[in-house]
C-alpha cells in the first residue's frame, strides 16, 4: 500500500507544476516490491509553459533496510516516517534532472542566473491582460522581471529576451528624475514592500523618451506572503508640454487599479507551488469539493 500522503503530494506537484521528491512502494515486472525514491521536475519552454516532466527513479530499498534495522520492505507504517534516502542519493537525482533540462534547452536563463518560471495557469491568465505590465520577483537578488506582458514590449520596444531576468532600471536614462527613482526604490525595498506611484521619464529601446505613469504594488500569494511586485505602465507623453508629461486622468488611474486587480485574482487563484496554498498532509484524506456523492 502506497502512503496516501505521498500520492497526494505527487498529484499536487503535477497539478501545481512544481518539482517534487517522494518515496513510493512500487513493483517490478516480476512483482517484486521495492522502495522507489522518485524525483519529478517540470521542464518549461521560453514562454514559461510546461512542455515535459522529467522523472528520476532510485531504488532505495537497501538504504531503508539499513535505516529500519531490516524491517519488511512493505512495512509502510514503520518506514513512512523514516528519511527515505541520504543526501548523496537526493543530490544525484537533482543533478540528473538539471542536466537533462539543460540538454533539452528548455530552462529560462538570464545573464544573472536562473529566473523564476511562472506556472502555466498563471501565465495564461496574464497573457489576457492587454495593459502594459511586468511582474518582478522581490525574493531574488536585484528584483528581476519574471514576466513581461505584450503591452510592455510594445510600449518600450524591447524584445522579451532583453527584459526577462533584468531589473527595470534599463528604462532609465540621462534625464530620469533621480528623486522619483529614489521614491520608488524606497517603497519596493521596504519590509514589506509598499505600493508606490510615480511619473518617470523613461526611454524606449530605440532611445525615444516617453513619460511613464508607473504604479507598483505587492501581490500576495494564497499563503499571504509577497509573491511578486506588479508594475503597470501608462504612457502619458501625449498632450504634455515640452519637458513635462501629459495630465494624469481618472482613466489612467483606473487602468492601474484594474490591471492590478486582474493580477491579484490570477495569483491568488493558484492552488499551490512554493508560493501557493497547498493542502496540509494531515488533511490529505479529506474529500475535495465535487468528489463526494451526497445522494
Amino acid at each position: 500500500m502506497v502512503p496516501p500522503a505521498q500520492v497526494m503530494e505527487l498529484r499536487d506537484a503535477i497539478r501545481e507544476e512544481r518539482a517534487c521528491q517522494i518515496c513510493l512502494l512500487n513493483y517490478k515486472k516480476s512483482g517484486q516490491k521495492f522502495w522507489d525514491q522518485l524525483y519529478v521536475n517540470p521542464v518549461h519552454d521560453d514562454e514559461g509553459v510546461v512542455t515535459h516532466y522529467i522523472e528520476v527513479h532510485t531504488d532505495v530499498t537497501d538504504v531503508l533496510a539499513k535505516a529500519t534495522d531490516g524491517l519488511p520492505v512493505d512495512d509502510v507504517d514503520a518506514i513512512e516516517g523514516v528519511q527515505a534516502v541520504g543526501m548523496e542519493e537526493k543530490k544525484r537525482s537533482m543533478e540528473i534532472c538539471s542536466c537533462l533540462a539543460d540538454e533539452m534547452g528548455k530552462v529560462s536563463l538570464s545573464a544573472h542566473g536562473a529566473c523564476s518560471v511562472l506556472p502555466t495557469s498563471l501565465l495564461q491568465s496574464l497573457t489576457r491582460i492587454q495593459q502594459s505590465l511586468v511582474l518582478v520577483d522581490p525574493n531574488q537578488p536585484d528584483m528581476p522581471i519574471v514576466h513581461a506582458g505584450q503591452g510592455f514590449l510594445q510600449l518600450t520596444g524591447y524584445p522579451r529576451e532583453m527584459v526577462i531576468g533584468h531589473n527595470c532600471r534599463f528604462l532609465q536614462g540621462t534625464d530620469t528624475d533621480v528623486k522619483e527613482v529614489a521614491k520608488v526604490r524606497t517603497a519596493i525595498t521596504a519590509k514589506p514592500p509598499q505600493p508606490v506611484t510615480a511619473t518617470l521619464l523613461n526611454y524606449r529601446y530605440d532611445g525615444t523618451p516617453f513619460w511613464n505613469y508607473l504604479h507598483i504594488t505587492p501581490i500576495r500569494g494564497a499563503d499571504g506572503g509577497i509573491a511578486y511586485l506588479a508594475g503597470v505602465q501608462v504612457d502619458v507623453t501625449e498632450k504634455g508640454v515640452e519637458g513635462e508629461p501629459g495630465k494624469v486622468s481618472m482613466k489612467h488611474k483606473l487602468l492601474h487599479s484594474g490591471t492590478v486587480g486582474k493580477v491579484k485574482v490570477a495569483v491568488r487563484s493558484l492552488a499551490g507551488g512554493d508560493r501557493g496554498l497547498r493542502r496540509e498532509q494531515g488533511s490529505c484524506e479529506l474529500p475535495r469539493r465535487g468528489s463526494v456523492d451526497y445522494s
